[in-house]
């Protein structure tokens, strides 16, 4: 069999379906760039959702709009006792209630602790979490501050355009079995990708035997001369993308049907879903002072001289942990385990089951490689590039077909596939 019949075969099988993908893929990067680019509010929806899901799902996430806004806490700031001074006006203001994390930062000079209270409270309407009562409090004078509002971690709005797009890229718009699409498509992109470079390579060589040894040459039109040379030039960054995708087509596969299978589990037994089930357990506040310190000098290790812009602890999963958000030009969210000083990721042993096949931050790293995040702009902007190639050569590789079958039909074999 020629490899050529098996390119073609293969784009007339998934043709269609790679131009949508290269349309709502590229319609994502788009929103992303304007965000980054352009200098949007982190409080914009598309930013945020954007960011929603990196940093781990439901409240593991700290991170949220104000922290890429706030001020560094003081370089001498002395973070024990000052935990101390927090936990104490804590239990001036709220007793014995235990505490689900306690953190410190900044907001108009003023040192704020933030503590939220094993209290559960009503769920304001369209939230998908449960809610628990909070407290900010002035750590110098020890005062409640009741008008002030305790910042939240970025929220996926539903309704923004991003996740819109996103859900029908990644098929979820249309059920779980259309997950299916995905992980075929892509399956066939590697096919074409890897037999389009092969048959280039065999037709280069043969030009090459006749001293003819451009990399690039004008074919019978600029449609398919446009076509071998943006399927070469952008080959790295289509296989990368496609490698990457069909790795996330598999996991939201088995997410989606994981999500399904717990809420018919959770409707049968009355308890909430295993995703969504809580993991916080009180914080000991005997251990408040030592778990300060060990996630400070774990920090500092890292990050000498760069302050955080804020600190809270908290026991996950029977982890201590100290969630910090990083006072560099970009604020990051940093868990260290405070105990041990040792960083942790989003998947760690004894974690709450997420769904996804090798975990949470797995597909995480997935989804940075597939939009070029992982190594920055530069990197998106490598796969706009390669979204944009993936739309040409779909359209061209549809225009070249649909004149070649013409001229055959013209001879009388009408054939669509040959």
């Amino acid at each position: 069999m020629k490899l050529l019949n098996v390119h073609r075969w293969i784009s007339i099988a998934v043709v269609l379906v790679s131009l949508y993908l290269s349309v709502t893929g590229t319609l994502i990067q788009l929103v992303d760039l304007k965000g980054l680019l352009l200098g949007s509010s982190p409080y914009d929806e598309n930013l945020q959702a954007m960011r929603g899901d990196l940093n781990g799902p439901g409240d593991y996430a700290m991170i949220g709009p104000a922290d890429y806004l706030a001020a560094p806490l003081p370089a001498d700031l002395d973070y024990p006792a000052m935990f101390g001074k927090a936990l104490a006006a804590t239990r001036a203001a709220a007793g014995d209630t235990p505490l689900r994390y306690l953190e410190l930062r900044q907001d108009q000079g003023r040192l704020l602790a933030i503590a939220q209270l094993a209290q559960p409270v009503a769920v304001a309407p369209g939230e998908r979490e449960p809610a628990y009562a909070t407290l900010v409090l002035d750590v110098v004078s020890g005062q409640p501050l009741p008008g002030v509002q305790a910042p939240r971690h970025n929220m996926e709005s539903q309704q923004s355009l991003r996740i819109v797009v996103k859900s029908l890229h990644r098929m979820t718009t249309f059920g779980n079995n259309a997950l299916w699409i995905n992980v075929v498509v892509g399956t066939g992109l590697m096919v074409l990708i890897v037999t389009g470079v092969w048959i280039y390579v065999k037709q280069y060589r043969s030009r090459a035997a006749l001293g003819r040894k451009a990399l690039f040459w004008k074919a019978q039109d600029w449609w398919r001369t446009l076509h071998r040379s943006i399927s070469v030039a952008c080959a790295v960054f289509l296989m990368v993308v496609t490698v990457s995708g069909l790795w996330l087509a598999v996991e939201s596969l088995s997410f989606g049907y994981y999500i399904s299978a717990q809420i018919a589990q959770a409707q049968a037994s009355g308890r909430p879903p295993m995703m969504r089930r809580d993991a916080m357990q009180p914080l000991p506040d005997a251990q408040v002072a030592q778990m300060a310190r060990m996630t400070i000098e774990a920090y500092r290790r890292n990050h000498p001289d760069v302050a955080p812009r804020a600190l809270r602890l908290r026991v996950f999963a029977n982890y201590a942990q100290g969630v910090v958000i990083s006072g560099e030009g970009e604020a990051r969210q940093l868990v260290y385990n405070a105990d041990s000083g040792a960083p942790m990721l989003q998947t760690e042993a004894g974690y709450p089951d997420t769904g996804f096949p090798f975990g949470w931050q797995a597909h995480q790293w997935a989804k940075q490689v597939h939009n070029g995040s992982m190594i920055g702009i530069s990197g998106r902007a490598m796969n706009l590039l390669a979204g944009l190639a993936l739309f040409y050569l779909s359209l061209s590789g549809i225009v070249m077909y649909v004149k070649l079958w013409r001229r055959r039909a013209a001879n009388g074999r009408k054939a669509l596939v040959w």
